[in-house]
């Protein structure tokens, strides 16, 4: 997903959950949702293969992975906002800055859905919804979209609620509980989802001492992957995910691990926007090229079908990265509209 710094540690772990979003997908596409909705109280009357699915997605927490994305992106666009605006009057430029970092890279990916679509690789759709697509305004034929549309709301929505704030973030994730309530009352996603960037927000305000501390991954990790096999996907198991997402990212941006910043994982990142959003491109072509894998050989399938989609998304999303993405981060919109007046000092 798309973010608006450059953390070499922020960026791993973007780089880590974006491969773990394509592996729950990969076994998702041979479980389906029943498997993947699965708690520990509805084990008992499972066979075991059916349970061991449902543990795959510990390896793989494709939901956890994304609440770890909007908790990242909390914590970059807070400090973003602090670093180049000054108040409410930049919202017209701030906007405007967020769509031109999102949008590039997805038109590119829409276009490939399309090309997809022409040689029946995925199912078929029409010119209005192709155009959706590459604009973020439609999540039939790109699953994964529906979280861009929620950071894109969210980001609108954080931006004010810094503005307001003066870039405080304490009383700023004081608003975390009537969103919670407005989405009881709405099912709204993106009540659902703020206090996340919220939690982001407030990454900062954890002290350097408690920020470094081991204990921080070592409840942060099973708290994120493992909520989801006790109270399911609701927003109780929501709350829990944010709260183990807030404690990794606080963490990692302290500590700057190494294998963080290790090349492999260094080169994910660089490419997690696109790779995101192309993965399923990557899995309706590797479905269609594993056939010496015997159908009875579940597991093998979707070994090899993540391993054959990683690799073809991975070319994918460099391609993306390196003829758009990159091109579009280098020439930013307020270097083209020179707002001058907008920017922060």
């Amino acid at each position: 997903m798309a973010m608006a710094s450059r953390d070499r540690a922020l960026d791993g772990l973007r780089g880590l959950a974006a491969l773990a979003v394509a592996g729950g997908h990969s076994i998702l596409t041979f479980t389906g949702l029943g498997i993947w909705a699965l708690t520990y109280a509805q084990f008992g009357d499972q066979p075991f293969p059916v349970v061991a699915a449902r543990l795959g997605y510990l390896v793989a927490p494709s939901d956890a992975a994304v609440m770890l994305f909007f908790v990242l992106s909390g914590h970059v666009l807070w400090a973003m906002f602090d670093r180049r605006y000054r108040g409410i009057e930049s919202f017209p430029l701030c906007i405007a800055e967020r769509l031109w970092r999102l949008l590039p890279t997805s038109i590119a990916a829409g276009l490939l859905f399309g090309a997809a679509v022409h040689i029946n690789y995925i199912a078929p759709m029409d010119t209005p919804e192709l155009w959706r697509t590459m604009f973020i305004l439609s999540r039939d034929t790109n699953g994964v979209l529906w979280s861009l549309q929620v950071e894109i709301v969210a980001s609108v929505l954080l931006f004010g609620v810094w503005a307001a704030t003066r870039g405080r973030a304490l009383p700023a994730f004081l608003l975390a509980v009537p969103s919670i309530f407005v989405f009881l009352r709405t099912g709204s996603e993106v009540a659902l989802f703020l206090p996340a960037f919220l939690l982001g927000a407030l990454i900062r305000e954890v002290p350097e001492r408690i920020a470094r501390s081991l204990l921080l991954p070592l409840a942060g990790v099973p708290i994120l992957v493992a909520s989801s096999v006790f109270w399911g996907h609701g927003w109780e198991a929501r709350i829990f995910e944010m709260s183990g997402a807030f404690l990794i990212v606080a963490w990692a941006r302290a500590v700057q691990p190494r294998w963080l910043l290790s090349r492999p994982v260094q080169f994910l990142g660089l490419v997690s926007y696109p790779f995101y959003l192309v993965h399923g491109l990557g899995i309706a072509f590797a479905f269609r090229n594993m056939p010496w894998v015997p159908v009875d050989q579940t597991a093998n399938r979707v070994a090899t079908l993540f391993i054959l989609s990683t690799l073809s998304a991975l070319l994918l999303a460099w391609i993306i990265h390196r003829l758009v993405e990159r091109p579009a981060m280098h020439l930013r919109l307020a270097d083209l509209v020179k707002p001058r007046e907008a920017l922060a000092g």
